[in-house]
């Protein structure tokens, strides 16, 4: 996956640097991935399933409606896994213990 400066944003169907509002990309554009956020930020996705859906750098954590992307050095908070969907990247989900969700008892 590329790696793009800003204003640039990757392009997911080419894998190609665009400037983020020539609206050339076909599917999502990627302004950041688990690995390009500073310190103390995440990216998250927005969107379905990669079709549109956008990509932004956070302070702490994602809200509602986003997901964060991880791999493998990039891990998810605790309690949520890495599912991953291609080229090394992929989002954070709850965590499951023998096919039953985790419950996290700071939520209750």
């Amino acid at each position: 996956m590329a790696v793009c400066n800003a204003p640039q944003v990757c392009c997911q169907g080419t894998q190609t640097c665009v400037d983020a509002d020539a609206g050339t990309c076909r599917g999502g554009t990627l302004a950041c991935t688990a690995d390009t956020c500073p310190s103390g930020s995440v990216c998250c996705a927005s969107g379905t399933g990669g079709r549109g859906g956008q990509t932004e750098c956070v302070s702490g954590s994602c809200g509602t409606g986003t997901v964060q992307l991880c791999n493998m050095m990039k891990p998810c908070p605790n309690g949520e896994r890495c599912q991953m969907f291609g080229g090394g990247t992929g989002y954070c989900t709850p965590g499951f213990d023998g096919g039953f969700p985790v419950r996290d008892a700071s939520r209750d």
